[in-house]
């Protein structure tokens, strides 16, 4: 198996587990006779929209970037763009004072 190729795998098992896991919810709550399992049912609309909308924006870089190549872009744009986040930490320090 090739490095680029385990991302889809890892996410296809981790949403599989998420489904699973609300279809178990909604079993064990529906048993105990609470209506909160009701309120989880939209979760698995909403979790079939994320997967498809995710698939849609990111099956091309799962498939072509790896790892390594990910860290490589993320080190080459840490460099690229300055530290903003501490400006405002600055500046919401300085408020306070």
């Amino acid at each position: 198996m090739c490095v680029p190729q385990l991302w889809p795998q890892v996410y296809g098992h981790v949403i599989t587990a998420l489904v699973i896991f609300q279809l178990f919810m909604i079993g064990i709550l529906g048993v105990k006779g609470s209506y909160t399992s009701l309120v989880i049912i939209p979760l698995l609309f909403i979790t079939a929209i994320f997967t498809i909308v995710c698939q849609g924006i990111f099956k091309r870089p799962f498939q072509v970037l790896s790892l390594r190549g990910a860290v490589d872009l993320d080190k080459h744009e840490k460099v690229r763009q300055p530290q903003h986040h501490l400006s405002f930490l600055v500046v919401i320090v300085t408020s306070l004072c």
